[in-house]
């Protein structure tokens, strides 16, 4: 307005002298005495054609005002005055029927310059210009990449403006306004911004109402803004890129007291509601299937405070979230007592508190029935970057299923960082206070989380500890990139050493056997990789390594020492593990109530086909040995075989065990056992078992030594008083039940009979294998005979 108001002085000038020459001075003496005036004001007029005098108006054709910072170029200028009004400096009237303002680049005007004017100057500037009604047809402003066209018409009750912007980055869009005024202190406006692109859709559009009291001002607005055209719009941004909106239009009123007018404008109480006729909430979605409503009306509030700016406050906003893709989830939140604080437009801190509900989460394995998390938050906007910290959530999720792990927590996140600078980063630190993980029926005692989570670049990493009983740390370091959901798992469970104060069973809880590991050592580590192929499967890749260190322990009434192996298997697909090699394993010693001792072997497994396999299992027991050379197991399978080879077994051993009355064996057998294993349990058929040279005894004493009433009875149980075999073939038998059946055929002889005449027995032998280990442990303290073996 500044260059309005000099320019209107400049023509004044120009026509001042104009009077004042009338009929006697041509054009070029007039623009040199003009220029001469008006270059103090860093002006000079040019190009006046058409001019015409006569003695109360004056016209012209074109007319060219220069300066350092602008250019006017004026077409057809008509002016009336009288000679008194001159001499007071005014004209009558002013009309143009074009007018085009040119900024210079270097001038520092345009765009800078608008956003420094000042309302009230302004105002005293209108009124002070020296026209009684100036009427200006067409103008353009062009402010280097904006242009501004319309038309003006000022009076002394006020002015009429009508304009058209638009910007050379944007010419699709276009700004139209009418202002009004009345005695320059009420100003009413309406502005709408639309595209002129093919169909016109109007984007916006705002009724204003402006009240200027001396140096303080009241403004009122009523918006009508169509959502998804503001978009289309915003198109190039692209954190917007694929949003839509769910609302036709939404509703704008704003209300503002300003004042310092003449100085620097301070807002000191601007509200402003949002709302919508049709909707009870702004409802939007992206291309990623999720919809976002935030329940309206939604009010924001603002004051401007002297020192620290502009503070503003919002209304609670309550907003809900629908994800439909391959993250299923349906979130409620609420954001309570949010102010904010700016020192400037790219300066702000925003404070608040934040409580959402997620409920039916589904992602991949995952499972979520529901959780909440309750906090207060902090951002920061600092130019392009946002900053959240530092902020604290209270975060529980009841139920957490992922595969066959079911979790529970409760747990603070702490000190949240949140940037947004081109990429959104988050940092936080996790730290639970209740926790529980259970996995088919064994679940970790005391367990507590804790460490760094981070989201950078679309990945999502950790760094966390796993705490059990305060007593055994497994680090857990994850990633996984959510674009092209690539990712990798490293669990490193640091050695431990159990012992009778710090057992197995202080660390886990599990209902599936009776037992406990007492002594020893365990150590293990994980490295897996995965990966989505096309079809949407994961691809896994991999190794662990488990280490276990002469443990011993019980389970049930049965009891191991120093179980030792160093197991490495590599991750398959599908998910499973499967050995690389042989490995190797030793136990001291398993007491079954037979008591088997060094104990070694090889094995191997494909847990994704379901396959075992066992190799050159050696054990010594009863005296002799028993070994397995090669067993293969496949759970697919109805029926599994295995070959059990026993050497130089002591039969005095085993009848001891058996507990005989009376009887007494001495001897050694060899054998061969086939085991069958199906779904119904074990089985022998026709296992063979023999004596080995040269035979042994057997002695039968009677614990009632009365005769009895069958010879053949009798005949074999004096035959067993002393008596000497030479050959003990057993066909062994075995079914599913525990019962043992044995065919023994002894041949030998009895010397304390008919001079040792040869005697060939045969012999049934039934006993309940299940029965007779019971009986056989019954007489153990478990725990006490395990603390005997170790020492």
């Amino acid at each position: 307005m500044k260059i309005l108001r000099r320019s209107l002085i400049g023509l004044l000038l120009f026509v001042v002298l104009i009077a004042g020459l009338l009929s006697a001075a041509p054009t070029a003496p007039l623009v040199l005495i003009s220029n001469h005036v008006l270059n103090d004001r860093d002006m000079q007029i040019s190009n006046v054609t058409g001019l015409s005098i006569f003695p109360a108006s004056v016209s012209l054709e074109s007319i060219e005002i220069n300066s350092s910072r602008y250019s006017i170029l004026i077409d057809s200028l008509n002016s009336s005055f009288s000679l008194l009004e001159l001499l007071r400096g005014r004209l009558s009237f002013l009309e143009i029927d074009s007018m085009k303002i040119s900024f210079n680049e270097t001038s520092g005007e345009g765009n800078n310059g608008l956003s420094k004017f000042d309302i009230y100057q302004l105002q005293n500037q209108l009124k002070s210009l020296p026209v009684d009604l100036l009427t200006v047809f067409s103008y353009e402003l062009d402010f280097q990449n904006l242009l501004a066209t319309g038309n003006l018409t000022l009076d002394k009750e006020g002015i009429e403006l009508n304009t058209r912007l638009q910007a050379e980055e944007s010419p699709a869009y276009l700004i139209e306004s009418s202002i009004d005024t009345t005695d320059f202190e009420v100003v009413t406006a309406e502005i709408i911004f639309s595209s002129t692109s093919e169909p016109e859709t109007s984007i916006a559009k705002s009724d204003i109402n402006i009240v200027i009291k001396e140096d303080s001002a009241t403004f009122a607005a009523s918006s009508i803004v169509v959502p998804d055209a503001i978009l289309h719009f915003l198109a190039q941004a692209e954190p917007l890129a694929g949003v839509s909106f769910n609302n036709q239009a939404l509703q704008l009123e704003t209300r503002a007291q300003i004042s310092n007018l003449s100085s620097t404008i301070t807002l000191d109480d601007v509200q402003t509601i949002i709302d919508s006729e049709a909707d009870q909430s702004i409802a939007f979605s992206n291309n990623r299937n999720s919809t976002t409503k935030i329940n309206l009306p939604l009010t924001i509030a603002v004051k401007s405070q002297p020192v620290t700016g502009l503070r503003a406050t919002l209304s609670d906003v309550l907003l809900t979230t629908e994800l439909q893709s391959s993250l299923e989830a349906h979130f409620e939140g609420r954001l309570d007592g949010v102010s904010i604080q700016c020192e400037s437009f790219e300066n702000c801190e925003v404070v608040g508190d934040i409580t959402t509900q997620l409920e039916d989460l589904s992602f991949d394995q995952i499972r979520v029935a529901s959780a909440t998390a309750k906090g207060n938050f902090q951002a920061v906007l600092n130019g392009s970057e946002i900053r959240l910290s530092p902020s604290q959530l209270r975060v529980t999720v009841p139920s957490l299923e992922y595969g066959a792990v079911q979790t529970s927590i409760e747990a603070s996140l702490e000190n949240i960082v949140a940037s947004f600078n081109d990429r959104l980063q988050v940092s936080a630190y996790l730290n639970s206070q209740n926790l529980e993980i259970e996995l088919d029926q064994i679940s970790l005692i005391e367990p507590r989380l804790f460490g760094n989570i981070e989201f950078h670049d679309k990945s999502i990493s950790t760094s966390l500890m796993l705490r059990t009983n305060n007593q055994i740390d497994t680090t857990i370091l994850a990633n996984h990139n959510l674009q092209n959901s690539r990712g990798s798992l490293e669990i490193d469970l640091r050695e431990f050493q159990f012992s009778d104060l710090v057992p197995l069973s202080s660390l886990i809880s599990q209902r599936l056997v009776k037992g406990d590991v007492v002594s020893g050592s365990l150590s293990s580590k994980a490295s897996i990789t995965w990966k989505q192929q096309e079809d949407k499967t994961r691809l896994y890749a991999g190794q662990i390594n488990i280490n276990l260190a002469e443990l011993s322990g019980f389970v049930e009434d049965n009891f191991f020492v120093k179980l030792t192996s160093e197991l490495t298997a590599e991750i398959t697909n599908p998910l499973g593990l499967r050995t690389l090699d042989e490995q190797s394993a030793y136990i001291a010693k398993l007491d079954t109530g037979l008591a088997i001792e060094q104990i070694d072997w090889n094995y191997g497994f494909n847990t994704a086909l379901g396959d075992y396999y066992l190799k050159d299992l050696n054990s010594e027991v009863l005296g002799g040995n028993i070994t397995i050379s090669d067993f293969n197991f496949t759970a697919a399978k109805a029926e599994n075989q295995l070959a059990v080879v026993m050497t130089s077994l002591d039969l005095e051993s085993i009848v001891d065990l058996a507990d005989y009355p009376g009887v007494a064996v001495d001897g050694l057998i060899s054998g061969y056992l086939p085991l069958i294993i199906s779904d119904n349990g074990i089985t022998i058929e026709e296992g063979l078992v023999g004596a080995i040279n040269p035979g042994g005894t057997i002695r039968y004493t009677p614990t009632n030594p009365i005769s009895s009433g069958n010879p053949s009875i009798q005949l074999v149980s004096d035959a067993l008083s002393n008596y000497q075999y030479k050959t003990m073939n057993t066909e062994v038998d075995y079914d599913n039940n525990g019962d043992l059946t044995m065919e023994v055929q002894l041949q030998g002889f009895n010397p304390d009979m008919n001079g040792g005449q040869p005697i060939n027995l045969n012999l049934n032998i039934t006993d309940n294998i299940p029965m007779l280990l019971r009986s056989l442990r019954a007489s153990n303290v478990i725990t006490d005979a395990l603390k005997t073996s170790l020492e």
